[in-house]
């Protein structure tokens, strides 16, 4: 019997049992469903090779080429776009919302939580913080630090806060490609394919 973990609040609940389903129903072979199942898991196709037993009595350093000829093949391609297309509708990762989340890092300022102040010494303030501040943000840390007061026996409490915006170089130049901009790479590659996943899926479902 096969058990899924299941987290609260977590869109992709029950996920794998949908997809297992799929795979079962699609035309194809059954080492092929098991690498599809295991590409799904992990995301990495030399492990899901190796995983589906491809390599068993093999050189396993052969495995990424396999791999990869195995996910040019165009009935396990078109599988694992529709079940990574059902994942993106089930989190809502749209190719508007995608554009969405990029413009936020691209365009965030640490200058909007910058407080200077007459003598030159600045502060942190998000007290005027958004939602759309807030997730152009990579990295956020707060914590209370002690050092040495005035009294020896009453250590001064301060806090520290550390902040590093997105990559905003790389958030740009998503954008820009996105918008034709300027020619694209292969940097681009996983944003294509996870959006012209997104465009068969719908397609496949009826939806524009």
């Amino acid at each position: 019997m096969r058990t899924v973990k299941q987290r609260a609040g977590d869109p992709l609940n029950g996920i794998e049992d949908e997809e297992f389903l799929v795979v079962q129903m699609a035309d194809l072979n059954h080492r092929q469903r098991l690498f599809v199942h295991a590409y799904m898991r992990s995301m990495s196709g030399t492990k899901a090779y190796l995983e589906a037993g491809y390599l068993k009595g093999r050189n396993p350093s052969s495995a990424p080429q396999g791999a990869q000829t195995l996910l040019n093949k165009p009935k396990v391609r078109e599988v694992i776009n529709a079940l990574l297309a059902a994942r993106m509708r089930r989190i809502q990762a749209t190719p508007e919302r995608i554009e969405q989340e990029l413009a936020k890092v691209a365009f965030a300022s640490i200058g909007r939580f910058v407080v200077v102040q007459e003598d030159g010494s600045a502060f942190l303030d998000f007290s005027k913080a958004d939602e759309a501040d807030l997730a152009g943000l990579k990295k956020f840390k707060c914590e209370i630090q002690y050092r040495p007061g005035d009294d020896r026996d009453e250590p001064k409490q301060v806090l520290k806060t550390e902040v590093e915006v997105g990559d905003k170089l790389a958030a740009l130049m998503g954008l820009a490609r996105i918008h034709k901009m300027i020619g694209g790479d292969e940097g681009v590659s996983a944003l294509v394919d996870i959006a012209q996943a997104i465009r068969d899926g719908r397609k496949r479902a009826g939806l524009k």
